[in-house]
């Protein structure tokens, strides 16, 4: 009987593996790199730098090919954000519309669940997650009695309805579609009202405590578990510093666990499909008993930005960003094309990891027209009568809610955090709590003037 669950549980994850790997394959082209870095033992920890929450469905197929049938019969397991096993889940992915709406009574959390996953929750959550926790624990009171005065006005504009109305409302009419907008967002337990908040808070402690325990038991007897040290995925395009809850997995995982550092980059700001680069390093062993924290996370924050790859989008970003902050009138895809070649072949002759693409003149070329295909579509970058591109000068101080990303709102900010992670390079300030100028902008644009090309005056 145990031989022929193992190959139904093996069936099932490959069933479910294969559509997902379809459904990303259509919207996604993917390269993988590293993978002889994974020696397929027992009790590995996959800690993931990760850029989006699709990254762990990226990654599932490639993981489950390379280690083989103990991997396709439950070996390999990986800890997903806690929301994604409750309904809805979809549509707050795609934000209000007619999809959302259409998928929005799907609950996806048995096929998560079949696929390996384990739920872990953060301190920032969807609002509706707070509401459904609140409704199923403390009953369905009235908004104003649970909710801040805040978390009120954010409904109200949202639904375009008067704060007041909602206060006097049951929690159970919050669920309703004209609020989805503000349900969708990633919130505190500070949108909550005094005693709520703080029901709410112990009982999210509990339930972390709990959650990190079946991730330790799950490494412990399924093998390996794909993991998020940062804990939640980056606003700003910066690595985020590692959460306690790392630690607390290796603390008790099996003394041979090792840890095997892997990152996902995206080269996003393009025209057709966005190309991802996963890239893994080579394992660190368990060394949590013996080195201090700070020294073991440092570890592992090299090793992820010695894999990362550069991509057209950091490169292309960093020549944007010079051209505009040097009020450079105009320049041509030729000499961009030219700086980013350039650029990335100095990156791979010092041993970095770089898309192979820039390293082709002419696949540069096109994947550069790609690059201002992308920024014209965004409003970074102005097309002029001569062929010629104008850079648009655009604010690189990052603004997101809690929890958000600004990848999608703020693509040149994005880009240029990453590039300025990968180059070495602190940034003084690119967030919201301040406007320093750029510590590592002078660098940068003496780098960009020693590689860019002369001036092609009439070159298309």
């Amino acid at each position: 009987m145990g031989r022929i669950a193992s190959v139904l549980a093996a069936g099932a994850r490959v069933a479910l593996a294969g559509i997902f790997h379809i459904v990303i394959r259509a919207f996604y082209s993917v390269e993988i790199r590293g993978l002889e870095y994974d020696e397929r033992a027992p009790h590995t920890y996959y800690a993931i730098s990760h850029k989006r929450d699709v990254d762990p469905i990226i990654l599932l197929p490639p993981l489950l090919r390379h280690r083989g049938w103990r991997a396709l019969t439950g070996g390999v397991r990986f800890a997903l954000r806690a929301d994604a096993f409750t309904p809805g889940f979809l549509a707050r992915l795609l934000g209000p519309g007619p999809l959302a709406w259409a998928l929005r009574p799907l609950a996806l959390g048995g096929v998560i669940r079949g696929l390996g996953a384990l739920p872990i929750e953060s301190l920032q959550r969807p609002v509706e997650e707070w509401l459904r926790d609140t409704l199923r624990l403390d009953g369905d009171g009235p908004a104003g009695t649970v909710l801040s005065p805040r978390a009120l006005e954010r409904l109200a504009a949202a639904s375009g309805e008067r704060a007041s109305v909602i206060a006097a409302m049951p929690i159970s009419t919050l669920f309703a579609w004209r609020y989805l907008a503000e349900l969708r967002i990633l919130r505190g337990p500070d949108l909550l009202a005094g005693r709520q908040r703080r029901n709410a808070q112990r009982r999210l402690v509990m339930v972390v405590r709990a959650q990190l325990s079946a991730l330790v038991a799950a490494l412990r007897s399924s093998g390996s578990l794909l993991g998020a040290p940062e804990g939640d995925l980056s606003p700003d395009g910066h690595v985020l510093p590692i959460t306690g809850g790392l630690h607390r997995i290796l603390r008790d995982a099996p003394a041979d666990t090792r840890i095997l550092p892997l990152v996902i980059v995206y080269d996003f700001m393009r025209t057709g499909r966005p190309h991802v680069f996963v890239d893994l390093a080579p394992s660190l062993p368990h060394v949590a008993a013996r080195l201090e924290r700070l020294h073991y996370y440092a570890d592992l924050r090299r090793a992820w930005l010695q894999a990362m790859r550069f991509t057209c989008t950091q490169l292309a970003s960093g020549y944007l960003v010079w051209a505009a902050e040097t009020n450079r009138d105009e320049f041509t895809l030729a000499e961009m094309a030219i700086a980013v070649h350039r650029l990335a072949m100095a990156l791979a002759i010092s041993g970095r990891h770089v898309d192979a693409a820039l390293l082709n003149p002419r696949s540069t070329r096109r994947t550069v027209a790609r690059y201002l295909a992308y920024a014209q579509r965004s409003d970074l970058a102005l097309r002029t009568k001569s062929g010629r591109w104008r850079p648009i000068p655009r604010d690189l101080t990052v603004h997101t809610n809690p929890g958000g990303n600004s990848y999608a709102s703020q693509p040149l900010a994005y880009a240029w955090n990453e590039l300025l992670d990968l180059l070495g390079t602190e940034r003084q300030a690119t967030s919201s709590d301040g406007a320093a100028p750029h510590a590592a902008l002078d660098d940068w644009i003496q780098w960009i003037e020693l590689h860019r090309a002369p001036p092609i005056p009439h070159a298309r």
